[in-house]
This record gives C-alpha cells, sequence and structure tokens, in this order.
C-alpha cells in the first residue's frame, strides 16, 4: 500500500468512526465499552492490518487477539471513565503497531498507552511522543526502568580498577549500578541507562545518595571477579579500585511514561 493509499485509509477511518469498517462481518470487541473498543478495533483493523488482509488469512487471528487484549485491559477502566483514545494518541500508537507487533514486549508497552490513553484518570499522562520513546527501547528498557520508579533514586558509580593514575577503561560499564544488575549482564544494563538518559526518562547526578556506602560496591562480586582477573594478567602491577558515586532518578516525564506504557 503507497503512502496516497494508506492516507485515504486513515482519514476514512477517522471519518466514519470505525462504525461500519467491518467488512468481513466482525463485530465490535464487547458489549459493554461498545463504541469506544469498536473505534479502536476497527482501526487498528483498517490502518495495521490493512496491507495483509485481503492476501493472509491470518489477519481475523490477530484481530482477534488485539481484541481480546485490548478488552482484558480496559476492563479495568470503570465504565464511566471510559473514552474514546484522541487521534494524536490512537493514529500512531496503530501505526507503529504495524511494524511491532510480534514483539511481545512492545506490543504490551503500546496497549498500556492506548488504555491510559482511554482512561480520564490517566488521559492527562500520555504524550504522542511516548510512541517514538517505545519504538527506541525494547523489553530489557521496560523492566529496568519499571525497577527504577519503584526504587525512587538508585545509586550508581562510574567505578574503575586501574594503576598509577591508569585504568582499565573496559574492565567496568561506565554506568555501574549493582541494584539494578541482579543476574543481568552488568554492561547491558548500563547501555539501558544510557538509552534512557538519552530519551528524557532518566537523569544521572554526580553527586552521592546520602547515608549510602559506595565503598560496598567495591565487594560485588562482579567487580572482584573483573580486579582478579586484571590481577593475574598484570603480576607486576598494584591495582586498586576506585569508586565515584552517583545517582539515577526517574524524571517526572519518565514517571509519566512509566504510570502510561509500562505500568498495569
Amino acid at each position: 500500500m503507497d503512502d496516497k493509499d494508506y492516507l485515504e485509509v486513515v482519514v476514512e477511518v477517522a471519518k466514519n468512526r470505525s462504525k461500519d469498517v467491518y467488512e468481513d462481518g466482525l463485530k465490535p470487541a464487547t458489549v459493554q465499552t461498545g463504541e469506544v473498543l469498536g473505534t479502536v478495533v476497527g482501526f487498528f483493523n483498517n490502518v495495521v492490518l490493512y496491507p495483509i488482509k485481503r492476501v493472509n488469512m491470518s489477519y481475523v487471528h490477530k484481530l482477534e487477539m488485539f481484541s481480546q487484549e485490548l478488552e482484558a485491559k480496559t476492563a479495568r477502566i470503570p465504565q464511566d471513565k471510559l473514552m474514546e483514545p484522541k487521534m494524536s494518541i490512537l493514529g500512531p500508537t496503530v501505526e507503529a503497531l504495524k511494524y511491532n507487533y510480534e514483539e511481545v514486549e512492545l506490543k504490551d508497552m503500546f496497549l498500556n498507552l492506548l488504555t491510559s490513553a482511554m482512561n480520564t484518570d490517566k488521559v492527562d499522562l500520555t504524550h504522542p511522543s511516548y510512541v517514538d520513546i517505545i519504538k527506541s527501547m525494547n523489553g530489557f528498557d521496560a523492566t529496568i526502568l519499571k525497577k527504577m520508579v519503584s526504587m525512587g533514586q538508585c545509586p550508581s558509580s562510574r567505578t574503575t580498577i586501574g594503576f598509577d593514575n591508569k585504568v582499565f577503561s573496559e574492565a567496568i560499564p561506565k554506568k555501574f549500578a549493582p541494584d539494578l544488575i541482579g543476574d543481568k549482564n552488568p554492561y547491558q544494563v548500563s547501555a539501558s541507562i544510557d538509552n534512557m538518559i538519552r530519551l528524557g526518562l532518566v537523569k544521572l547526578f554526580e553527586n552521592k545518595i546520602i547515608g549510602y556506602n559506595y565503598d560496598d560496591f567495591k565487594e560485588h562480586p562482579f567487580v572482584k571477579g573483573q580486579f582478579d582477573v586484571l590481577s593475574r594478567v598484570n603480576p607486576d602491577r598494584t591495582l586498586v579500585i576506585n569508586v565515584k558515586g552517583h545517582a539515577l532518578q526517574v524524571t517526572d516525564f519518565g514517571r509519566n511514561f512509566a504510570k502510561s506504557c509500562i505500568q498495569d
């Protein structure tokens, strides 16, 4: 489908509000939510599934799955709080779903965003830019961000191993945050933090969290393991571990994003 055809579909759906878009006889998703879910599911049907519906019978299954997942999420919204999502959220979200529907973590974030935009209690937290943010994240980022939101602030550091004012720059990731690592790859966690800082969801403060003992970082199994390896390959040098404490905080923008797109 070229850009002209796609634009015509979007305009037509926006005009008709999806009440007459069920060319294949599919009914609105649920009686209880009536036209609200019918509008959203119809838009998804015509924008996301339009390119494949005439050549791939799996579109019926995808439409039914989308309907069921959206219905399950919106079922928790009180009837008097349910609203049709703004087109500025609905349009970009379902367009993004076209390319990310098979990615479970991303699909869930998009569905959460759509559900938030249909809830009068949460609609003010939503923002059209969240669509591009989700497209720039993965499920790992979502897991790290959710944990950070629950913590309030998170200790991080620039921990280095070196000698004579020199450091092994790749020995420890640039942002070492033990409370976020758990059994995860420390370098992957650091990269995820970098990405969320870039997206404006998280901010790094170059000051310590009062009352936190950053020297404990030196005893972390990963740090001790790296120190042991480097000591073995540098037997003639006296290596030291240095820790410069920092603090990570979720921004207000990031907190609203998490409430809209990650937290059910």
